[in-house]
């Protein structure tokens, strides 16, 4: 049996050098391999100002503890990044979203799935719906959003769209995020939104 590993990321606001290369099939944990354990994991990664991994939680967990808890731990030990700067271009926290995949044989592949799903009764003129869509956005250590706009790394979209989108996280209820101390921290974040048709 060969052990095979994919990652594949919705655009994140962070980057490391090589995100495809973080994890390899030599990491696929052994009890997993003997009790041919695949699926994928999604996680979501709180990024310090230095850049290192501060914490890492399951979003969408493979099913596996093994799985899940590998997934975690490499990241953690191994990822590092060019962390997001606040408005005086000082280091921030920033939230990094990814999918690891887990596969024995065949490589399944596959990004996140969209956060955020929103109706409309009609499309702008000339866009063909469903269409997806990456935004950026600060959250306050109160957990309220603030400075959201299109992500530069996203698909184009019609900024009467993205505008409704930031509308919609901006109106969110309040997610305070904390790094490992438990301390609430400022951070930039990603949100996919798609939108379709209200039939």
């Amino acid at each position: 049996m060969i052990a095979a590993l994919l990652m594949a990321a919705a655009p994140p606001p962070l980057r490391t050098d090589k995100p495809v290369g973080l994890i390899s099939a030599t990491d696929y944990p052994q009890h997993a391999i003997d009790k041919e354990e695949e699926g994928p994991v999604a996680f979501k990664a709180l990024v310090a100002p230095d850049g290192t991994v501060d914490k890492c939680t399951i979003m969408v967990s493979s099913h596996y503890r093994d799985l899940d808890d590998a997934t975690c731990t490499l990241v953690k030990g191994r990822a590092r990044f060019a962390p997001p700067r606040d408005a005086s271009g000082n280091p921030m926290y920033g939230v990094y979203k990814a999918v690891i995949t887990w596969s024995l044989g065949n490589v399944i592949s596959g990004g996140l799935d969209p956060e955020l799903e929103l109706q409309i009764n009609q499309a702008p003129a000339g866009v063909k719906l469903p269409i997806v869509m990456t935004m950026s956005y600060w959250t306050r250590p109160d957990g309220t959003a603030d400075n959201c706009k299109l992500d530069e790394h996203s698909a184009a979209a019609p900024p009467v769209l993205a505008e409704l989108a930031c509308q919609s996280i901006l109106a969110q209820p309040a997610d305070v995020i904390t790094n490992s101390h438990g301390q609430p921290v400022g951070a930039s974040n990603t949100m996919t939104v798609r939108f379709s048709l209200d039939h």
